[in-house]
């Protein structure tokens, strides 16, 4: 089996209709985890590797979703071999289905969500479910979240940039504020072309505005990509990706 390996955990993704990415390790690294964060639902998990970065930072308990069954079942594999297996649990549903059903309040909800809401649909049907949200548009996304999100809890998700406006108006719409951006930019010398949000039911007095530049011109990780998820990739991992 082919595994992706981090330092606490390795993950089987090839199952799952989405394989692991940089924007699935970018958002698991980048949102914030609270002490006192208890519940975490994680919206379209795949393989889990979102879920299996928030177990390693947290005591938190994980409810992982997805309507893809293969990727239920692969995420279900990763967690129980995981150091975390009590944390986590996958679950085959979709959003609209759980928040109809769920009697839980979440702490933080993270979500790499389906997107290219305009572009040609991939001929593969798991991955046409993947990434484009006619299974679930962005309105739907928040109205389902809404439900979901405690009083001071945190909605984490990496977008493309032409989608990114358009999301956040429909959280400020359901009175979830935008309190910390990160424009995501893949090489040195190129425009952003993903942003991380971190939205919040409180209204912050002031929005955190950051970027991060993934690689140099030379092909090879910036050093502010290795600070961020230094916890999860092991050194050989910048030596053998550029």
């Amino acid at each position: 089996m082919d595994l992706f390996h981090f330092k606490q955990f390795a993950v089987a993704h090839h199952r799952s209709a989405m394989k692991i990415g940089t924007d699935a390790v970018l958002l698991g690294a980048w949102v914030d985890i609270e002490t006192t964060t208890q519940r975490i639902l994680d919206v379209g998990t795949g393989c889990g590797i979102i879920a299996l970065m928030l177990a390693q930072r947290s005591s938190a308990l994980i409810d992982a979703i997805d309507i893809d069954p293969e990727s239920v079942s692969e995420a279900s594999e990763n967690f129980r071999h995981s150091p975390w297996p009590n944390q986590l649990r996958a679950l085959d549903i979709s959003l609209q289905d759980f928040s109809y059903k769920s009697t839980e309040k979440y702490d933080m909800i993270v979500c790499n969500p389906p997107f290219f809401q305009n572009s040609l649909k991939p001929k593969n049907p798991k991955l046409k479910l993947a990434k484009h949200n006619h299974q679930l548009d962005f309105r739907t996304f928040w109205e389902c979240i809404s439900g979901l999100i405690t009083a001071n809890g945190t909605v984490g998700v990496i977008l493309p940039v032409n989608e990114a406006d358009y999301f956040e108006n429909l959280g400020f719409e359901m009175n979830l504020y935008l309190v910390k951006k990160c424009s995501v930019i893949p090489i040195t010398g190129k425009k952003a072309n993903r942003k991380l949000l971190l939205f919040s039911p409180i209204e912050p007095d002031n929005m955190v505005s950051e970027e991060i530049i993934l690689r140099q011109q030379s092909g090879s990780f910036s050093r502010a990509y290795r600070e961020l998820t230094r916890e999860y990739h092991p050194e050989e991992y910048f030596k053998n990706n550029f």
